[in-house]
């Protein structure tokens, strides 16, 4: 009896330690077309992989606007959403490398190649004395600054493991909830699971795909990015004038640390 206690409670301490939490993601980028998804993170006490929900139609889609400006001249924002494979995008945070791994897709030339990537950023934290319960757990306010974006975080100590939806890491609880100020970026937790049984099978780093430096993705993603708008410019009408033809980065990322080089 005493041998079946100790088995008993090391699988359950185990089975503590995993889980599933399903988020609600909200991109509005620029006041363009909303995107909202969901995506599972899948964790155990030393890695977590966050990946969407993908949906059968998962194409590459084209939002255009057309606005006419005070002299009559007409602005066109045209916003590309790059559509996935089969597998989507990952993150899989690992806590003893504190190293996120990415996967990512670059659009070029009608053709979808997804590559990955180490982003080693660290997200400097600061952690505020206000609290409000989320899905039954207790959770504390922190607010940063990271790449571009002014954020606040919910997390709870009550699952102490340095997990959340994205990058969102480093915390001394898993994020529940995170939004930056200006209401583009929002993710929040609808189903918490722990334990998880499935989780160690989950939670595994993607491998089969190109590596490149996470400066180097960034400069090809923008070089592709280059590559449309030119395209686009060659379409235009032989009277049409060209005012501007300016890249804006719209993501989740406004600036990388190596801007500032």
């Amino acid at each position: 009896m005493k041998y079946f206690l100790l088995f008993f409670l090391i699988v359950s301490v185990s089975y503590a330690q995993t889980g599933k939490i399903v988020y609600s993601s909200v991109l509005n980028f620029g006041g363009g077309q909303v995107n909202k998804t969901k995506n599972n993170l899948f964790f155990t006490k030393d890695a977590s992989i966050y990946q969407p929900q993908l949906k059968r139609n998962n194409k590459t889609e084209k939002d255009q606007n057309t606005k006419e400006d005070a002299g009559n001249n007409r602005n066109v924002e045209i916003n590309i959403k790059v559509g996935t494979d089969e597998i989507g995008n990952l993150y899989y945070n690992n806590l003893h490398s504190r190293t996120i791994t990415c996967r990512e897709p670059i659009y070029n030339n009608s053709v979808l190649k997804y590559y990955l990537y180490d982003d080693n950023a660290s997200i400097k934290w600061v952690l505020l004395d206000e609290f409000k319960g989320i899905s039954g757990y207790n959770c504390q306010k922190a607010t940063t600054t990271f790449r571009g974006r002014n954020y606040e975080a919910w997390f709870t100590s009550e699952i102490p493991l340095s997990f959340g939806p994205w990058k969102f890491s480093g915390l001394p609880g898993l994020i529940l909830e995170v939004y930056d100020l200006t209401g583009e970026v929002y993710f929040s937790s609808e189903h918490i699971q722990i334990p998880f049984k499935n989780a160690e099978s989950k939670v595994q780093k993607p491998s089969v795909d190109t590596i490149l430096e996470h400066r180097e993705f960034i400069e090809k993603s923008n070089k592709a990015s280059s590559t449309v708008i030119q395209a686009m410019r060659a379409r235009l009408p032989k009277d049409a004038k060209l005012v501007s033809s300016e890249i804006k980065r719209n993501g989740i990322e406004l600036e990388y640390e190596w801007d500032k080089e």
